[in-house]
């Protein structure tokens, strides 16, 4: 099944002490299905919170937020989270973290299919490890698993990437391009690094300080794999660094 997000007017106000303070202002957006949709953009512009109101962890203050012709009103297993810090129970082996959530919907076969996402995320024989004996590169190949195994039609993935090291992020980010040709799922990516915006996506959204508003989304027009260095990349790269040291 094509799953579609569309976003329509969305305003995101928060109460403060001296009076009420936007964070996001009149975001219209439509997600294509089984599209990589990065997001960019300056610190504190609302990314996180964008991403946390698809996944329904937070509510717009207007408009709406529609996936499948349905207005998202809380958490469903239809949108799976992996945030920049690991997440896992450190109480639970790789197996049983990746169990968690089959457990929790109830699902059939819950070991096999765990057994299936930690295979697909290239942790075969680690499946009784904890997360302790994991580096970080691993622990956050868990988390996707994880968010993976519940067969949700669109993994929500927040600065997945920020806390390992420049090596072991370049090596994620050709893992995940991998997980997501073979899965077809739709993937919204939010990241502070213009490189990885550009490596990963097929169109990337570019938003402005706060309040947070979509200055421009850009297609990734260049055929995979993509060089890191070519022309073309730094091209797109220039044109994006441009738009956001503008809007700051």
């Amino acid at each position: 099944m094509d799953h579609q997000l569309i976003l329509r007017n969305v305003t995101r106000t928060y109460d403060a002490e001296n009076g009420s303070r936007e964070a996001l202002e009149d975001i219209n957006l439509e997600v294509k299905p089984s599209e990589f949709l990065c997001i960019v953009g300056p610190s504190g512009c609302g990314k996180t919170t964008l991403l946390r109101m698809i996944a329904g962890l937070d509510y717009p203050t207007s408009g709406e937020i529609i996936l499948d012709g349905t207005p998202v009103e809380g958490p469903s297993p239809d949108r799976g989270m992996v945030f920049q810090e690991f997440s896992l129970f450190p109480w639970r082996t790789v197996l049983k973290n990746v169990e968690f959530g089959l457990k929790i919907q109830g699902k059939r076969d819950i070991k096999r299919t765990a057994e299936r996402y930690i295979e697909l995320v290239g942790l075969t024989g680690f499946e009784h490890s904890f997360p302790f004996q994991l580096s970080g590169g691993m622990k956050q190949r868990v988390a996707i698993a994880r968010a993976l195994a519940t067969e949700p039609a669109i993994l929500l993935m927040d600065e997945p990437f920020g806390s390992v090291d420049a090596q072991t992020r370049n090596l994620l980010q050709e893992e995940l391009l991998e997980i997501w040709k073979r899965t077809k799922k739709t993937i919204l990516f939010v990241t502070h690094s213009v490189d990885e915006a550009v490596y990963l996506a097929d169109r990337v959204v570019v938003m402005s300080s706060r309040p947070g508003r979509i200055l421009e989304v850009l297609a990734v027009d260049i055929e995979r794999p993509r060089k890191r260095t070519s022309g073309e990349v730094n091209a797109l790269r220039e044109q994006l660094l441009m738009l956001l040291g503008s809007h700051q």
